[in-house]
């Protein structure tokens, strides 16, 4: 039994010598167009499918474009022509009234609403991390729900969906030190199986990255690897949708480069490691506080030295990848008035070195960029209306750095509105912040928004 088709698996019945030839892709969402195979680029030769989001019905070859944080017609584009987004509800907070303190981690849609993780005390209890869901309209779909469910601190973190599935991995407390748990949650934020441990280690074990390839996870962390006095590394695993290893944990950085805060990209082409080296004194000081970027292989294996695209005294940064090219974002410590950016194609190489691309404020911090396609959406944090707190800044800019429109505020109060988080999806985006009262007492808020300015 052979039919030639690639795309078909070639099945015999012995007894019968009948043959069959079902499809090796499917047409999930229905819309008559079938997804890639696993591990393929929608279209590309080979992939057997078209579809470059076969879990919406909305989105296909042909299409027509609407106004949803989607590419519906598969050209590349995210709400072609959009520039200004807005509100289309009033801010909502995230927590209930049982928390004494909280903050926002992760964001995604799922085709059906936002699912948020965030990190939260209740009383004077241990911090645990948890989710909840909203839709479009800031109606909560899925109640609270604690991901953790340790007696110890554990801290929410990242949060992805596959097409089928929600994942995060995050922090727990363990016997020794800290160490990264990777959860998997239904569409109901429902955890599918117990988590996986992905580090037993004495020492630190913090700040995981997460991405799903299409076939498996790809998790990376910061990590001392049980000595206190020594360097810094990030560290990388893979992990398949069954919650098993997929090989031995590898370090992604040179165990001299003190590498901390990892984010994990990949493109059509390419997979990518940022990372912010640390403040080791045995580190000249041109070295310290860079972005800094690693190229990876399809198994994680690290190709090259570090690229550097910021100089030294970065802060909190942010990247995606916009179009055909990878492009960076972030703050400066003291803080610094500006937010910068620099870009680098999937090779790594430079095509936008370092610039400002926010003016107008006095501090401006806590980036958060996010591709749409052929641009991208930056929303950050600054002091430019009032000066002794930060309000949530929203701009659309050019992949080479042009602001498309006006800067617009999404979020102003009395108090400091900072790390914003923004996600595609809805009726558009969506928001999610941390508005601090006091030192680190503040809870997050959700704001989804629509296409256009706000009258």
């Amino acid at each position: 039994c052979d039919d030639g088709n690639p795309c078909t698996s070639d099945l015999c019945d012995p007894p019968t010598g009948a043959c069959a030839y079902p499809l090796k892709v499917q047409d999930n969402d229905g819309d008559g167009y079938y997804g890639p195979l696993p591990g393929t680029q929608p279209g590309a030769s080979g992939s057997c499918g078209d579809d470059c989001n076969d879990s919406s019905a909305t989105v296909h070859p042909g299409a027509s474009e609407i106004c949803d944080g989607l590419d519906n017609n598969c050209d590349g584009r995210i709400d072609e022509g959009v520039n200004e987004y807005s509100p289309s509800s009033y801010r909502i907070q995230v927590t209930d009234g049982t928390f004494t303190k909280a903050g926002n981690d992760g964001l995604v849609y799922n085709g059906s609403y936002f699912g948020i993780t965030f990190t939260g005390e209740q009383g004077s209890g241990a911090f645990q991390g948890y989710f909840s869901g909203f839709d479009s309209f800031g109606n909560r779909v899925v109640p609270i729900t604690n991901v953790s469910q340790t007696a110890q601190n554990s801290f929410g973190g990242p949060l992805i969906w596959t097409g089928s599935a929600f994942a995060s991995a995050w922090e727990v407390h363990g016997d020794k030190s800290y160490d990264i748990d990777l959860s998997q949650l239904d569409v109901n934020g429902r955890k599918l199986g117990p988590d996986t441990r992905i580090t037993n280690n004495s020492g630190f074990s913090i700040h995981p990255s997460l991405f799903w390839d299409g076939v498996n996870y790809w998790i990376a962390w910061t990590d001392d690897n049980g000595a206190a006095d020594s360097p810094f590394r990030i560290y990388g695993q893979i992990v398949s949708k069954e919650g098993q290893q997929v090989g031995n944990s590898r370090a992604l950085t040179d165990s001299q480069l003190d590498a901390r805060s990892p984010m994990l990209l990949h493109s059509p082409s390419s997979n990518v490691l940022l990372y912010l080296t640390g403040n080791n004194p045995s580190l000249p000081s041109q070295l310290q506080r860079r972005v800094s970027v690693q190229l990876l292989g399809a198994d994680m294996s690290p190709s090259g030295g570090p690229i550097y695209l910021s100089g030294s005294g970065a802060s909190d940064y942010t990247a995606d990848w916009v179009g055909d090219r990878y492009v960076a974002a972030w703050s400066t410590e003291g803080p610094g008035s500006t937010i910068l950016a620099a870009s680098i194609d999937a090779s790594g190489n430079v095509l936008q070195p370092a610039q400002a691309i926010t003016f107008g404020a006095n501090f401006a911090i806590s980036p958060n960029l996010l591709s749409l396609g052929d641009r991208f959406a930056l929303a950050w944090s600054d002091d430019r209306i009032t000066y002794d707190h930060y309000g949530v800044r929203f701009a659309i800019y050019s992949p080479n750095f042009n602001a498309l429109a006006a800067v617009q505020t999404l979020a102003e109060t009395t108090y400091d509105c900072e790390f914003p988080v923004l996600a595609n999806g809805g009726v558009g985006l969506a928001l999610v912040y941390r508005e601090r009262i006091f030192e680190e007492v503040g809870q997050p808020y959700f704001v989804p928004l629509t296409c256009g300015a706000a009258f």
